[in-house]
C-alpha cells in the first residue's frame, strides 16, 4: 500500500494505492488522522482519491464513514472511485451520505 497526501489551495487529497482491507485499514486510517486536525482548523476540504483502488472492504468501509463523521457534510469526497468500489458503497447505501465521484 502507497500513501501520499498534498494539500492544495483548499483542498487536502490523499492518493491511495493499493486494496483497502483488515489489513491495510488501519494505515489508511492513520493517514486520515493525521491530516484531519488542519484540514478542520484551515477549513479544508479532505479529498480520497482512489484511482488507484480496485478494492475495499468493511474496514475500509468503517474508515471512510469515520473519516466523513469527522470532517462533517460538505467537507469530505471520494473521487476517482473505480466501479468496484463504487458498487460497495452503492449497494451499502453510503452514497446517500458520502460525495463520490466515480472515474470515468
Amino acid at each position: 500500500m502507497e500513501i501520499r497526501t498534498e494539500i492544495k489551495d483548499s483542498i487536502c487529497t490523499i492518493y491511495i494505492t493499493g486494496d483497502i482491507d483488515t489489513l491495510t485499514a488501519g494505515e489508511v486510517d492513520t493517514a486520515i488522522a493525521e491530516v484531519v486536525p488542519e484540514c478542520r482548523e484551515k477549513d479544508l476540504i479532505l479529498v480520497l482519491d482512489l484511482a488507484n483502488v480496485e478494492y475495499i472492504s468493511s474496514s475500509g468501509l468503517r474508515t471512510v464513514v469515520k473519516a466523513r463523521q469527522q470532517m462533517g457534510e460538505g467537507k469530505f469526497k471520494l473521487v476517482n472511485v473505480g466501479r468496484n468500489v463504487a458498487d460497495v458503497f452503492k449497494m451499502t447505501k453510503f452514497t446517500k451520505i458520502i460525495d463520490i465521484s466515480e472515474a470515468e
